[in-house]
């Protein structure tokens, strides 16, 4: 109780100088070894590769939703686990996608749901992340043992000039991340291309508060954190991270306007008995999570792992928390996204309401 009281107190506290407010929490985390403490933005459970703040990369699993998780440095444990170099044959395969890239273009050119053996690549077409005249470079597939397989593609197409390609399966995640970085031109754009399969296709998309849904085809779609195309019985969820604008015409190509420098993407199929708020689900799971450098000492005061609230996590989504004005409270904000009315808890985890 005391620990939960004192966390109130350190949240409280005015930020100190030269910290933000991570690192003003990650000071107080009780740790006899130096680590990384994560946290979760996300109103769920989440499972991500992380850049750990000893410079390794690993799969932070299971970080609380509003949470955070403490991981210790990987060399207390042993040595520095790296990516290592294979022969990779132009594909990855984990336990829930099979990917291959096409020799030629670098581009995307099978992506295989392995629950179901559903192909979510317009057949004939020339796949998913094309840009026009685009021609591969160079190929290196890495494997993180026990977490991913990371395939990095060099590539030149006439409108864009040189740029890379990174796509990452994870070996149980049930998802497809994909990073384009092409050279950074001022208030140039560039239009990444992905031919989806669907039957009898339909299109939905997050909107602030809601979701917006049309047949097609769509122009000038934004959307804030998924997209969702359905057709038959399957449903893939995408997101562009730093692309929110989209079209997708007639024929189930996806056109993205992207920045130019980093542009990032998330593909995952749906499970066929997804409920309402997959959507919802997938598209807060993909916001970035953040890591903080915690060093040795005996505050004793933050337990290492833990959610910020407690909540009736099925169909709600906590938007925000802010201060109330007489200081002595949160205000919280949730979406409802099962589309029903209800009584819903909300309870404080580490830290203590007044």
């Amino acid at each position: 109780r005391k620990r939960i009281h004192d966390l109130g107190s350190v949240l409280g506290q005015a930020v100190a100088p030269g910290l933000n407010e991570l690192e003003t929490v990650a000071q107080h985390v009780s740790t006899a070894v130096a680590g990384t403490l994560v946290f979760n933005p996300s109103p769920y459970q989440h499972s991500e590769m992380m850049r750990m703040s000893d410079g390794s990369e690993r799969l932070a699993t299971n970080v609380p939703g509003l949470g955070y998780a403490f991981f210790p440095d990987t060399g207390i444990e042993g040595d520095l686990v790296v990516w290592e170099p294979f022969d990779s044959n132009y594909s990855a395969l984990g336990e829930q996608l099979d990917v291959k890239i096409d020799a030629a273009s670098g581009a995307i050119a099978s992506l295989v749901q392995l629950a179901d053996g559903r192909e979510w690549v317009q057949t004939g077409s020339d796949g998913l992340n094309l840009v026009d005249g685009v021609r591969l470079l160079d190929f290196v597939a890495e494997r993180l043992v026990g977490a991913a397989t990371r395939l990095v593609i060099t590539r030149w197409a006439p409108s864009v000039g040189t740029f890379t390609s990174t796509i990452t399966v994870y070996d149980e995640l049930p998802w497809l991340s994909l990073t384009n970085e092409t050279e950074r031109v001022a208030d140039e754009q560039v239009s990444f291309r992905f031919h989806l399969a669907a039957s009898d296709p339909h299109i939905s998309w997050e909107i602030p508060a809601g979701r917006a849904e049309s047949t097609l085809p769509v122009h000038a779609l934004e959307h804030l954190r998924w997209i969702c195309i359905s057709g038959g019985d399957a449903s893939l969820m995408f997101r562009g991270y730093d692309a929110p604008f989209a079209s997708v015409s007639e024929e189930m190509t996806l056109s993205s306007v992207a920045p130019r420098g980093i542009s990032r993407y998330r593909f995952a199929p749906l499970p066929r008995y997804a409920t309402h708020d997959m959507p919802w689900v997938f598209g807060w799971n993909s916001e970035p999570m953040a890591v903080a450098r915690v060093v040795p000492n005996g505050s004793d005061v933050l337990p290492r792992y833990g959610s910020i609230l407690e909540f009736e996590k099925v169909g709600v989504t906590i938007l925000g928390i802010q201060p109330a004005s007489d200081g002595y409270g949160a205000i919280v904000y949730l979406q409802e996204t099962l589309g029903v009315s209800r009584t819903v808890s909300v309870a404080p985890g580490v830290l203590r309401f007044s």
